[in-house]
């Protein structure tokens, strides 16, 4: 047997990450993704005129792909891409205008919806390709609230990515973290102790699974982090993204 050579690398290396943060909506999210390093926008929603930031506008499936090549090669620290569900427009119309297809139904046996996951892996390999090239990914997302049968217990309602249901575990896999973003809500009882009522102020982001949603995360963060509202003219001190590491 020949002798073989490997060399040990040993300790966390230092790698570009990539992230879907999804929530509730207009909770911020696209505000916090314009706070991670050196952000470029694909605003494929048209979201993003009220930030100040850099961005795209994509408005075909050919335009995304387009794009995910392209910003490998620009001065951008993070590619981020909004939104989840405006994406899946764009794929789905992509798929039925390359098929000549009037919905996805018509194939029958589910076929329309293969196709449709079939490019949703080409984005997301596009995905890692900016990743491979030294680029952070962030994809925004809208959430959902569904019915959840639990195999093992009784079925409740949770949070879930608003994108076909067999395309959010493609996204989930393909990422370093899924991150769960609402309003901070703190319950307390009211003065006649007859209700709950709920108070708080700016947003909280959940890393860790949990009944209520779709989340983890590869980096050790706390399950819960607080995002503070920031007004005008205050910094954002305490940024999740410093976290990714």
């Amino acid at each position: 047997m020949n002798d073989v050579s490997f060399e040990i690398i040993e300790g966390k290396q230092r790698e570009p990450w990539t992230a879907f943060l999804y929530g509730v909506p207009g909770i911020g999210k696209s505000w916090l993704a314009s706070k991670a390093p050196k952000a470029l926008f694909a605003d494929a929603e048209g979201g993003t005129g009220k930030l100040d930031v850099r961005r795209v506008v994509i408005k075909t499936h050919i335009d995304l792909f387009k794009f995910l090549g392209w910003a490998a090669k620009q001065d951008a620290e993070t590619i981020v891409i909004d939104s989840a569900t405006a994406v899946e427009k764009l794929l789905t119309a992509g798929v039925l205008a390359d098929n000549g297809w009037p919905n996805l139904q018509k194939p029958g046996y589910g076929k329309g919806y293969d196709v449709l996951k079939s490019y949703w892996q080409k984005f997301l390999n596009g995905v890692a390709y900016l990743r491979d090239n030294g680029k952070n990914v962030i994809i925004v997302g809208h959430a959902r609230v569904k019915p959840f049968a639990d195999p093992l217990g009784e079925g409740y309602d949770r949070y879930e990515p608003d994108v076909d249901k067999n395309v959010s575990p493609l996204i989930a896999a393909a990422v370093d973290s899924v991150l769960f973003m609402r309003a901070r809500t703190i319950l307390k009882e009211s003065e006649d102790e007859k209700r709950k009522i709920a108070i708080g102020e700016g947003a909280e982001v959940w890393t860790s699974p949990s009944p209520a949603q779709m989340s983890k995360n590869r980096f050790d963060l706390p399950p819960l982090i607080v995002i503070p509202r920031v007004r005008e003219g205050e910094s954002f001190t305490d940024n999740l993204w410093s976290l990714m590491k």
